[in-house]
């Protein structure tokens, strides 16, 4: 029971649950308030307008599939990967205003006016989330996920 294999395991399935947690409540506020969300974008000053609609439309939705993705182990050196993706354009981002002394929130959670301002917290933070991500993408072996239940659901059915 409590072998090497099974604490590993143990392990990786909590920073699963808690890296995909931290995606899905992430997307929670940015796929109901997406105009909210596109401001936030729009106060970075990084991408053109024409472009900030699509990414305030489609990451949320993006950060979702893949928080339940890692969270169930669906494909988890997949997700692991766009989550990896993720993470080094936030911190690129946030580097980026950080270094032009932007005040604003990160819009990571919450409306820009509700969201606390970037700081050299905020960047560290998704550091830490980066390195849980790029761990993940090494090291979970799938054994306890659905990719799992999907290879015994099928060599029953052969």
């Amino acid at each position: 029971m409590f072998n090497k294999e099974n604490i590993f395991r143990t392990v990786n399935l909590g920073l699963r649950i808690y890296l995909g947690g931290v995606f899905l409540f992430a997307c929670y506020y940015k796929i109901l308030h997406s105009g909210d969300f596109a401001l936030s974008i729009a106060s970075y000053q990084l991408l053109p307008l024409t472009l900030v609609n699509f990414f305030a439309v489609t990451l949320p939705w993006v950060e979702l599939f893949a928080g339940v993705g890692i969270i169930l182990g669906f494909q988890p050196r997949e997700n692991s990967l766009i989550i990896i993706g993720m993470m080094l354009m936030f911190i690129f981002v946030i580097g980026s205003a950080l270094s032009r002394d932007l005040a604003m929130g990160c819009g990571c959670f919450a409306s820009t006016e509700a969201a606390e301002e970037i700081s050299i917290t905020t960047l560290v933070r998704d550091v830490i989330w980066l390195v849980i991500a790029v761990y993940l993408f090494f090291a979970e072996d799938g054994k306890w996920g659905l990719e799992v239940l999907f290879q015994r659901t099928n060599k029953h059915n052969a």
